[in-house]
């Protein structure tokens, strides 16, 4: 298994926030997520 990288896992957090608060937690989803950070949805 790969090590994680610490920036890519900062920056979906911070793009899950901005996702979160400007769309709603009910329209918030991993794979809209994952397409809008530019990473796979089963990156962990």
């Amino acid at each position: 298994m790969r090590p994680r990288d610490e920036n890519k896992m900062q920056g979906i957090r911070e793009k899950a926030i901005e996702m979160i608060t400007n769309e709603g937690l009910e329209n918030f989803g991993i794979n809209r997520l994952a397409k809008a950070v530019g990473v796979s949805p089963a990156t962990k």
